[in-house]
């Protein structure tokens, strides 16, 4: 074996050890997002791409029956995944570019329209030999019109740069950059190939324009982490902003107003009662995990003894409490309770009962608020003009910081329920 055959396979192996590494941890991220796919997508195609080509250099030159079957099926199929590597690029360059699906289509099927006519191009060659062939001893040589076989790998590069410098305003400068070095690499490496014979440098001229765009990936997935903890801190803000409602202020400072003409003692403790609410909301701003039960319950006992105020007789409120060994986000109790009173007993003539329970069973723990107040269609979309997200955004904040879910059931004109399940594990 030639001293440039184990150089290439030295090489191409080590990268597409690389590639299937890189792959396998994109894919460990968790949900596989399109823009994830298309390049494992790449990735892959690199990796089969590298592996026959080391199957064409091992087996270069030997005459026996598995060597020369071997020899053959490798090279067309370097030719082959060279060609397919357009295809991958240009659907990974449109992740990043977010054209419009008609212009993708158009794209796609010049694409496949001369993938397609290589591949044809390809078969001929097995006959024709115009592209490359094999001499007796087994070793491959370039044909007379191997030239024709770069012809995709040029189009490609060139239509990349364009449609690239035609969206540079959606890059920032570090994605331009790595995109232009990335595509910049094999381009240089075709034409250095089509007149330099000996090693595979547009195989690993590929392989290391991945390695810049697994780092422009590692990038992206750091800048989501913080646009997702910002939207986080966003949402936290916007919670507590949301749940010191105008109306209620109103409502608890008119009552405790009165109070202090008729009963000072319970004006009193209303006052207490309200500034520890008012505290529980904006000391949630700087709490960043999830808080025993025990907390959130009592800033819920602190929240109801201000609506019992309101509401006296016709509000009654059932503890059934049989777990406590449990977090919850901070605020994600209290709006379920709000909602409870505000869109369910506050709405019925004669008031009505609201019942927070905890339980667990051997695999979570369960939390509930049951009224038994006007209930409503939950497939019906509100429509007051008034902004609904705080079960949303409980929802969200209880998925993301406890692996849990919420879910809403209610019959119109009877009850509803929220049921929130933490996962013990």
């Amino acid at each position: 074996m030639m001293e440039s055959q184990l150089i290439n396979i030295t090489a191409e192996l080590w990268g597409a050890a690389f590639c299937l590494m890189a792959s396998i941890s994109a894919l460990s991220y968790g949900k596989i997002e399109k823009f994830t796919q298309k390049l494992v997508y790449l990735e892959v195609n690199n990796v089969l791409l590298l592996v026959f080509d080391v199957l064409a250099n091992f087996y270069h030159g030997d005459t026996s029956t598995v060597g020369y079957y071997m020899v053959r099926i490798s090279n067309f199929m370097v030719f082959a995944l060279s060609y397919a590597m357009i295809i991958t690029v240009s659907e990974y360059i449109f992740c990043y570019t977010g054209k419009e699906e008609n212009f993708q289509k158009t794209w796609s099927k010049l694409m496949w329209g001369v993938f397609i006519t290589e591949i044809v191009l390809l078969v001929i060659n097995s006959f024709n030999h115009m592209f490359y062939y094999f001499d007796e001893q087994n070793i491959y040589h370039r044909g007379t019109w191997f030239v024709g076989s770069q012809v995709l790998a040029v189009i490609g590069a060139i239509s990349f740069f364009v449609l690239l410098f035609q969206n540079k305003e959606k890059f920032s400068k570090i994605q331009i950059t790595l995109f232009i070095i990335s595509l910049m690499i094999p381009a240089v490496a075709i034409v250095v190939q089509i007149f330099a014979y000996g090693l595979a440098l547009y195989n690993l001229a590929v392989t290391v324009s991945i390695m810049f765009q697994i780092f422009l990936f590692q990038i992206e997935k750091s800048n989501k982490l913080v646009r997702q903890e910002q939207a986080l801190n966003d949402m936290k803000t916007n919670i507590v902003i949301s749940q010191i409602q105008p109306h209620f202020l109103y409502n608890s400072l008119t009552t405790i107003y009165y109070l202090c003409d008729s009963d000072p003692q319970i004006a009193k403790r209303a006052i207490k009662d309200f500034s520890n609410y008012l505290r529980q909301n904006l000391d949630s701003l700087k709490i960043n995990t999830p808080i025993p039960l025990e907390e959130e319950l009592k800033h819920v006992e602190n929240y109801l003894k201000l609506e019992k105020m309101r509401f006296k007789e016709n509000l009654s409120i059932i503890y059934d409490i049989k777990s406590t060994d449990f977090t919850i986000p901070a605020l994600s109790l209290q709006p379920l309770v709000e909602n409870a009173i505000k869109h369910g007993i506050a709405t019925k003539k004669d008031g009505g009962t609201v019942i927070i329970s905890t339980s667990e069973d051997p695999n979570q723990y369960i939390l509930t608020v049951w009224d038994d107040g006007v209930g409503f269609d939950t497939h019906k979309k509100w429509n007051d003009g008034r902004s609904h997200n705080g079960i949303e955004n409980v929802k969200t904040r209880i998925r993301s910081m406890c692996n849990g879910d919420l879910l809403i059931e209610s019959n119109p004109g009877v009850d509803t329920q929220v049921t929130i399940t933490i996962p013990k594990k």
